[in-house]
């Protein structure tokens, strides 16, 4: 762990700096204190078709925003450790783990018509190896995963804004042999032209390209770059109603020969309003390539339909059901080299993912919020694990 470890304490030392250039001129210092205690119960802990097992999860996370504002800038500094004990680990499992969360959000306006925005998260997990009498049955698995971007929002012209974005994550294993599989990159720059025609009607035009970079052993190249060009429009029909999307294309470069380049169709519409102040709904329909989330595919291309509606039945209490039905194709994005799923006859297949949720939020006081949820996934896969999962979710959360 001692390069994540420098990567952490590196991120400390620079959010620190931020922190104390920006109190020079601050005119609102404030620290805020919070923490967040969770216990999950879930049926099966593995995420596995056959031989579930039962678990329960606990978590204790205490987190510090240092915020600095002045009359153009606002940064907030917060660092995040976090606990987990498993009451009943598998054999390559351990009872517990350590997390950090340290990030940086800045926003300054340079003018009124041009706003910056940075952001810097870094993740550490120390998720030690495993051993059973002294012999190793499970390597180390800790990792970190940074992420770093921003953005600059300017108004062109009085009807005209234009969005330029770019972000950078990647994900870093302690261990070798992990790190041979598992390490990520992906890199994000895209711009956005949004027109107004009126008050309730606007029209867009973006472009985006995405790098996406693996680990992967012997000579599989899992490697892709995403172009990605569409155009939209938005209109308000109400007040209590917004409709709008997005249609183009999407084209694919893939760093091995033997997996064709592609160019797929690009949507995305979406639905949002309320039927009264108390009662908001979204809904968003895509269809689109990513990554892949199966080993060793490049790439998916998926249909995917997301829900949500909240409803505050009283000042106190907020009751929420959201809900993700997925459809990914994973054909012809395996890469030539990868012998062994030819041999097994993982050249290509399709994935059907639920993942619903039902939540309750009580407002206990104006400090404290606690959250009852219940969580139902089910995972049908041709080219992975298909699984069946519920969990159970207590938090409660306090402010200072």
């Amino acid at each position: 762990m001692k390069a994540a470890r420098f990567v952490l304490c590196s991120a400390m030392v620079v959010a620190l700096s931020a922190a104390q250039v920006m109190a020079e001129e601050s005119q609102g210092d404030r620290f805020r204190f919070s923490v967040n205690t969770r216990a999950d119960y879930t049926d099966n802990r593995d995420a596995w078709e056959a031989d579930e097992e039962s678990n329960w999860d606990f978590y204790i996370r205490p987190r510090a925003d240092v915020l600095f504002e002045t009359e153009s800038t606002l940064l907030d500094l917060y660092y995040a450790p976090s606990f987990r004990y498993r009451t009943d680990p598998s054999n390559v499992q351990n009872d517990n783990e350590i997390h950090h969360d340290l990030g940086i959000n800045v926003k300054h306006k340079v003018s009124r018509r041009l706003v910056l925005r940075l952001m810097e998260k870094f993740d550490l997990t120390d998720d030690a190896a495993v051993s059973d009498d002294g012999a190793t049955v499970r390597g180390d698995r800790s990792y970190y995963l940074n992420t770093f971007g921003g953005s600059i929002d300017m108004l062109a012209a009085k009807r005209t804004e234009v969005d330029i974005y770019a972000r950078n994550t990647i994900k870093r294993y302690d261990e070798d042999v992990v790190a041979s599989t598992s390490d990520e990159d992906r890199t994000d720059v895209g711009a956005k032209l949004t027109q107004h025609l009126s008050n309730n009607m606007r029209v867009t035009l973006e472009s985006g390209y995405s790098m996406f970079g693996y680990e992967s052993p012997g000579m599989i190249m899992r490697d892709f770059d995403s172009l990605l060009l569409a155009a939209g429009g938005e209109k308000v029909l109400s007040k209590n109603l917004t409709v709008g999307g997005q249609v183009g294309a999407q084209m694919q470069s893939y760093d091995d020969d033997g997996i064709d380049d592609s160019t797929n169709p690009f949507a995305k519409l979406f639905v949002r309003g309320n039927t009264s102040p108390s009662l908001r709904l979204s809904g968003t329909l895509t269809h689109a390539v990513r990554d892949a989330d199966a080993y060793p595919f490049a790439s998916q291309e998926y249909s995917e339909l997301r829900g949500v509606v909240d409803w505050d039945t009283t000042p106190q209490v907020t009751l929420t059901l959201s809900g993700i039905y997925r459809l990914s194709d994973y054909e012809d994005v395996v890469p030539s080299a990868a012998a062994l799923a030819d041999f097994l006859g993982l050249t290509e297949g399709d994935e059907t993912t639920i993942d619903v949720y039902g939540q309750a939020a009580y407002k206990v006081t104006d400090s404290c919020t606690l959250l009852l949820r219940q969580r139902f996934e089910d995972v049908d896969s041709d080219i992975s694990t298909s699984y069946n999962k519920n969990t159970t979710t207590l938090e409660l959360t306090k402010f200072f």
